[in-house]
């Protein structure tokens, strides 16, 4: 995963890591806080003037760090990489600087994607990616764009958004729990009854 690596000081008087996130805002703060690097500090009640019930709890005494997710398996990606057939062409253009613009680049001997980690369509890695960004408590069984905006924002793979729409089509969760889309139907009416005279009229 992408780590961004820019510096941003600011201060959280709140504990968001033993949150549920359930609604839709917490998601998306959530999903902004982790793109930065911050210390979470706790401020008395004494010295805070704007104090809430959060920070005047008295059990408050440590704080669980965030934490952002690091690919390991760097090794095991780049091995797959090279063995893609499609892939292998566009490094080996790369490397032998054909001069055409190319959205692919090579950083540290890894294919990048306007600077996103570039995964072989058939990774057997897809599935569980799929997994933990719709269906953790991160992901939050949010819909397919909110999905796939969270993915594509490190990652990039051949048909992601295609795959991000059939696994979330297909997560049983969102099945049984989402709300209907499909505009109310009316309310049931009886139809009126025909007689001889209003057919012939």
């Amino acid at each position: 995963m992408m780590v961004n690596k820019t510096k941003k000081t600011f201060r959280l008087h709140f504990d968001i890591v033993r949150q549920r996130i359930t609604t839709p805002s917490q998601q998306n703060w959530v999903a902004k806080l982790l793109s930065y690097d911050f210390d979470v500090e706790y401020k008395t009640g004494a010295s805070n003037r704007v104090a809430d019930a959060l920070s005047r709890r008295d059990d408050v005494s440590d704080f669980c760090a965030l934490s952002i997710p690091v690919w390991l398996e760097w090794d095991a990606l780049e091995q797959s990489v090279a063995e893609d057939n499609e892939l292998k062409k566009i490094i080996d253009q790369l490397r032998n600087n054909s001069g055409n613009p190319s959205p692919y680049s090579l950083v540290n001997n890894r294919l990048l994607y306007n600077n996103r980690i570039v995964l072989p369509a058939k990774s057997p890695w897809i599935p569980t990616l799929l997994a933990e960004f719709h269906s953790t408590p991160m992901g939050g069984h949010s819909g397919a764009y909110r999905t796939y905006r969270r993915l594509s924002a490190s990652l990039y793979w051949k048909g992601m958004m295609k795959q991000v729409q059939k696994f979330v089509a297909d997560c049983l969760v969102c099945q049984k729990n989402k709300y209907d889309t499909m505009t109310p139907a009316g309310l049931l009416e009886p139809l009126p009854i025909l007689t001889v005279l209003t057919v012939f009229g």
